[in-house]
């Protein structure tokens, strides 16, 4: 395994040697055959949420304390904002009578626009209109909720997703991630072997931080689903991409296209024209982990990101960890053609090169940068990070994925109120 864990330039790892299913991670894998499970059976859907979040007030396990203006924020609670839009014409007939006063500027004379919850409580405007703070408190509670549930399946494009064939609980260092396989053609044998020693070489380079905290799911959608079904963009497809196996969203979502599940073509024999897009499930998951550990770094450092010290000129007013309008002003070759469609891609093909052991194609300054990215991103854990994998058993889940909180969770709520124009729905 010291071979694996390498810290040179030359290699940081190797690709999985054929027939070898246990370098850095155990996989617990189910026998036979899986069938599809229909979403609605397997995980709680979205449409659920207010029901759970009802359910969980009752039996205790969901607190919510409201802020009072005294209110210490207990330990570990998690606070929420609701902003509560109300009509101008609402707010006259609520001051007309008498519901509540009015909420003067000293510098206008006039109601203001915008009012805090100690002005709203002060005027007594907390509670003046209940079932829109409700319905506001249910859309805000819900990312948090999702959160507290797992219920990391609530993807981009879950909507056109009808079922669900496996999931695996990858676990290392006591965090955990879920890989969603929501395709009929199943993720086994030596491609599920390939895909975790994938997840195990981003999460080792790290230090664990891929899992602890940057990597938020793996899903696998149909080659049908409509995501793959958009043409690749013609900067892309001018620098080799043919279609699209893989994406990875700003929240650290990586998705991937059903087709890598099955055989692949070849790859090119010159090494020197390297493009994910032509590579196996393996290949193409190092490529997009690094985005997400990456784009984290680039949202952290965006004077010392790799694209900045690799000689892409990155527009000033580009959203930290986003292309922009980046362009390329070094002198450098491109040693991989897609890596000259953005920072992030070249970042991600670099690594991945490395991950192939074709580190010689690789001039040194991207390579002492993609390595100053996983250094700055390193959980600071020393020792190897062991990737845990285990399959759950959909045919005897006690009840839907989703549907349970590990830990009893305390929310303070702190109500805001805007008044518009027009009457807004909540």
């Amino acid at each position: 395994m010291s071979e694996t864990l390498s810290s040179t330039n030359d290699t940081y790892a190797k690709m999985l040697p054929e027939g070898e299913h246990n370098w850095g991670f155990s996989i617990e894998e189910l026998p036979g055959s899986h069938e599809m499970h229909p979403l609605e059976e397997a995980l709680i859907g979205e449409g659920e949420l207010p029901a759970l979040m009802e359910e969980n007030l009752q039996n205790g396990k969901i607190t919510l304390i409201e802020d009072d203006g005294t209110t210490q924020v207990p330990e570990g609670a998690k606070l929420l904002a609701p902003y509560v839009l109300i009509s101008r014409a609402e707010y006259a007939q609520g001051i007309k009578e008498g519901k509540f006063t009015p909420n003067i500027s000293s510098l206008t004379g006039k109601p203001m626009d915008y009012i805090a919850n100690d002005e709203a409580r002060k005027h007594g405007l907390i509670h003046a209109f209940p079932d829109r703070e409700k319905a506001v408190l249910e859309k805000v509670i819900s990312y948090p909720l999702k959160a507290e549930l797992h219920q990391d399946y609530l993807i981009p494009g879950i909507e056109h997703v009808k079922g669900v064939s496996q999931v695996f609980e990858l676990e290392s260092n006591g965090s955990k991630v879920h890989l969603y396989n929501f395709s009929p053609t199943l993720l086994t044998g030596d491609t599920l072997h390939k895909a975790m020693n994938a997840v195990r070489e981003v999460n080792e380079r790290s230090g664990g931080a891929l899992i602890d905290d940057k990597l938020k799911v793996i899903a696998i959608l149909p080659e049908s689903h409509p995501r793959w079904s958009e043409d690749v963009t013609p900067a892309a497809a001018e620098k080799g991409a043919t279609r699209a196996n893989a994406s990875t969203t700003a929240f650290g979502e990586v998705l991937l296209n059903e087709s890598l599940l099955k055989p692949q073509t070849a790859r090119p024999e010159n090494k020197a024209r390297f493009n994910v897009s032509q590579n196996s499930i393996e290949v193409t998951l190092v490529h997009e982990l690094t985005h997400v550990i990456e784009r984290a770094d680039a949202n952290q450092n965006p004077k010392t990101q790799y694209g900045t010290q690799v000689g892409w000129e990155m527009n000033q007013d580009a959203t930290p960890g986003t292309t922009g309008s980046a362009t390329f002003a070094g002198s450098r070759e491109f040693p991989m053609p897609y890596g000259q469609v953005s920072p992030h891609e070249d970042a991600a093909e670099t690594a991945a090169a490395q991950f192939t052991g074709e580190s010689a194609i690789i001039d040194e300054a991207r390579l002492e940068a993609i390595n100053a990215v996983y250094a700055r991103q390193h959980s600071g854990r020393s020792g190897p990070t062991y990737l845990r994998v285990h399959e759950i058993d959909l045919d005897t889940l006690p009840q839907k994925i989703g549907s349970q909180l590990q830990e009893p969770v305390t929310f303070v709520v702190r109500f805001s109120y805007g008044i518009k124009d027009q009457e807004k729905a909540a």
